[in-house]
């Protein structure tokens, strides 16, 4: 898998040329990537095979990604997110009544604590801008089945 960065101008509103971030051989594909507060980390998650799905961090300027939770889920794109103080990151796991949840682990690896309990599946947690909240999107299966002639 591979990381990019790019710069953004955030006045002239002027995009940089994507870097690669050198992660050696990486085996796994990265999903999704969240810069930590000092800007010099980032945490992504990443696929590592069927149904399995971790955290890891590496430095902006490269080298050996450090793994810090792992977890079981058939949900590909689930998202990440890093609370401001860096203290937490926020991601989608399945919960024990098989709905997806929200979890949060602490950065560096540690116990994760599952914050939603309610009978929905969701994706995409973002941490507010002074930690206090979490928001996400729900989203429902739905299928339908038509019987088409005689």
């Amino acid at each position: 898998g591979h990381l990019y960065v790019l710069s953004a101008d955030q006045e002239s509103g002027r995009v940089g040329e994507q870097q690669r971030v050198d992660m050696g051989d990486f085996p796994h594909d990265v999903l999704q990537a969240e810069w930590m507060p000092d800007s010099d980390r980032i945490v992504f998650e990443a696929a590592e095979g069927a149904g399995q799905k971790a955290l890891y961090w590496v430095s902006r300027q490269g080298g050996a990604p450090t793994r810090f939770h792992e977890w079981r889920s058939d949900q590909v794109h689930s998202g990440v997110s890093v609370s401001p103080d860096g203290a937490w990151v926020a991601y989608i796991g399945p919960g024990a009544g098989g709905f997806f949840q929200v979890f949060r682990v602490p950065f560096g690896g540690g116990p994760a604590e599952q914050v939603t309990l309610d009978e929905s599946q969701k994706t995409q947690p973002s941490f507010a801008p002074v930690g206090d909240r979490v928001a996400y999107t729900v989203f429902t299966y739905l299928a339908r089945f038509y019987r088409i002639g005689d």
